[in-house]
């Protein structure tokens, strides 16, 4: 209160702005923070997946190969649903990508349970066709969303 009557009227409004700074650049920060572990998350993950992939690459799926892969999109969906996000938009971005990678586990599972169908499995092909351009375009609005305001417009 002493400070106030000892200063012009002007004084206090470059401390504010610099503490209304500091709280942005702080929460720009918390941002980049939790960006950077969805994606380091999501890159690390999908990485033990492809490996599981490329183990049958060339080959004929088994339902073994196939659980397998499961599996992995299993522990991939709850490495992602552990992060901790404070950012709510993120932490959307974070259970849409999870919910995307459990739906191709259930339809890589439903696949490994009816391989001598032919009938199940076109289903189950046309399902993993269509989970590609899914997941890639919710990649890409989860990097948009993390690189918007970081880079000169």
């Amino acid at each position: 209160m002493g400070y106030a009557a000892r200063v012009s009227g002007r004084r206090p409004l470059p401390a504010l702005v610099a503490l209304a700074l500091a709280v942005v650049g702080v929460a720009c920060t918390d941002r980049v923070e939790e960006c950077n572990t969805l994606i380091d998350a999501i890159n690390t993950s999908q990485s033990q997946v492809h490996k599981t992939t490329l183990k049958t690459q060339g080959k004929p799926p088994t339902p073994e190969s196939l659980e397998e892969l499961a599996t992995a999109l299993d522990t991939l969906v709850a490495k992602i649903r552990k992060l901790p996000i404070e950012d709510a938009e993120l932490g959307a971005f974070r259970d849409r990508y999870a919910k995307t990678c459990e739906e191709l586990g259930d339809v890589v599972r439903k696949l490994s349970l009816t391989i001598d169908d032919q009938a199940l499995i076109d289903g189950a092909n046309r399902e993993l066709v269509a989970y590609r351009p899914k997941e890639r375009a919710l990649t890409v609005e989860i990097n948009r969303f993390c690189t918007a305001g970081t880079r000169a417009e």
